[in-house]
């Protein structure tokens, strides 16, 4: 009796001893390294244009002198994730009624470092409208910039960027002709000997001001431009523009603008006015430094001016803008 008994439990302690090793064979990786994990799929990676801030509509003047007004604005390419290395986008540009070659474009080629979900900004730009002088009805343009190739794939839903461009019908404007060298240096001496005073009454002036870029202006309040601070508008790696509406009928022969230093100073600007305050004839371009007399060719009548910059270097500012007036 005590032999069978004997005999079972051996029995028992070696089916125990068979099921713990068919356990231990079952579970390969106990007390050993844990597996490695699945690899992340690779999402695909699609190019797309955007523009930079807000699009606007453009209007053109049409008078004896031509058509005139400038379009400019700026697009980036974005990536729909991240890329592990540089991706390239061409650019092509067309519009309505004129040739490519007249559409500048800051550069041709976009972009987005690895690592990066956006490139920085293109510049578009037209101011040459002379295929345009021979329609004397108003009319409307479309200009638009789009991806030509990628080193990526391209989102085709949104890969262009086209604005609106309004031109007026023929008028005959009562501004001078603008052509050739009509915005000089000079002194407030010379100015003033033409029969004009010098008007510095800016708070009495409305203005409004953007950046080319998007970017944001410093003291758009309470600065010295306006008549209504001690500070300067000023701004980094961008330029500074703006509308200044007189309020009435002003009549014109120079302007003087000031700036904080030479090292913040445009080295280009441009001059337009208008008759309504919409649409823009050019005065035209013309080099500058830290304190500018412009003289004009002859006496201009407006209400409306407009100041941009067009060059300059990595921070401008801009302190007072005068008038010399009749």
């Amino acid at each position: 009796m005590k032999t069978k008994l004997f005999s079972i439990m051996a029995a028992s302690a070696a089916c125990a001893l068979l099921l713990a090793s068919c356990s231990e064979k079952e579970d390969p990786n106990k007390g050993g390294d844990e597996p490695d994990p699945e690899p992340p799929v690779a999402e695909d990676v699609y190019v797309s244009l955007l523009p930079v801030g807000t699009l606007e509509t453009f209007e053109l003047a049409h008078t004896q002198n031509g058509v005139s007004g400038e379009v400019s604005f700026s697009v980036k390419a974005r990536l729909s994730g991240e890329s592990a290395e540089d991706v390239t986008v061409t650019l092509k540009a067309e519009c309505d009624g004129i040739s490519s070659d007249k559409i500048q474009l800051s550069s041709q080629q976009l972009t987005v470092s690895a690592g990066r979900k956006e490139s920085t900004g293109v510049t578009v730009s037209v101011s040459d409208w002379s295929e345009l002088a021979s329609n004397q009805n108003a009319a409307e343009y479309t200009l638009t910039v789009s991806i030509a190739e990628a080193s990526d794939d391209i989102d085709e839903n949104a890969s262009s960027v086209s604005v609106t461009i309004n031109k007026a019908a023929y008028i005959e404007s009562s501004f001078p002709d603008f052509s050739g060298d009509f915005l000089t240096l000079s002194t407030a001496n010379d100015i003033v000997a033409g029969g004009y005073t010098e008007n510095r009454t800016a708070a009495d002036w409305t203005f409004e001001f953007w950046a080319t870029n998007g970017g944001t202006i410093e003291n758009t309040t309470g600065n010295t431009l306006c008549g209504d601070g001690t500070a300067d508008l000023a701004i980094d790696n961008d330029l500074i523009n703006f509308i200044v509406d007189f309020n009435e009928v002003k009549t014109l022969g120079g302007l003087y603008f000031q700036h904080w230093g030479s090292s913040f100073c445009p080295t280009k600007i441009r001059l337009s006015v208008s008759e309504d305050g919409d649409t823009w004839v050019p005065m035209g371009e013309i080099g500058t430094s830290s304190r500018n007399y412009i003289k004009f060719g002859e006496e201009v009548v407006t209400r409306y001016m407009k100041y941009e910059m067009l060059e300059a270097t990595t921070r401008v500012d801009i302190m007072y803008m005068f008038i010399y007036e009749k």
